[in-house]
């Protein structure tokens, strides 16, 4: 099974460029990566193109008007394989998870899985106004990456 990776960005290319370093550490690396960005200045990802290309992984940098939903959408446009994952530009991907998400799939001989998710690890600290708001709002804690029913 293939996968496309899509990453809606804007001015974050700190994040941006450590997500993609461990998108190109993957076990099992994505056919495609889709970036949409709506930076200003928008900057092209040289270094990553090439190392992309040596990695035989297609890279695709689309400038976008700002919105996940819009962005998401145009990089949809651009998948073309079986597997698509979409994450946010900050996100440090653990070294086996496109690996894991592709033996579920393959493991579904009924294909009855429309979707997979992980967990979360790197977010650890929570800014107390956050906590806060949860409170008030009777909105349940945060769980360090635990989806909760």
């Amino acid at each position: 099974m293939n996968i496309t990776v899509i990453i809606a960005t804007k001015n974050r290319y700190h994040d941006l460029h450590k997500c993609l370093n461990s998108l190109l550490e993957q076990t099992r690396l994505p056919q495609k990566i889709v970036i949409v960005d709506a930076s200003e200045p928008f900057h092209t990802l040289e270094e990553f193109e090439t190392r992309c290309r040596k990695k035989k992984i297609e890279l695709l940098q689309i400038k976008s008007k700002p919105g996940l939903t819009l962005q998401r959408n145009i990089g949809i446009e651009h998948a073309s394989t079986e597997i698509v994952s979409f994450f946010d530009d900050d996100v440090i991907l653990h070294k086996e998870y496109l690996q894991s998400i592709v033996e579920i799939f393959e493991a579904d001989s009924g294909k009855r899985i429309g979707g997979v998710t992980g967990k979360i690890l790197n977010q650890t600290d929570f800014h107390p106004l956050s906590i806060l708001l949860r409170k008030i709002f009777l909105l349940p804690e945060p769980s360090k990456g635990e989806v909760k029913p």
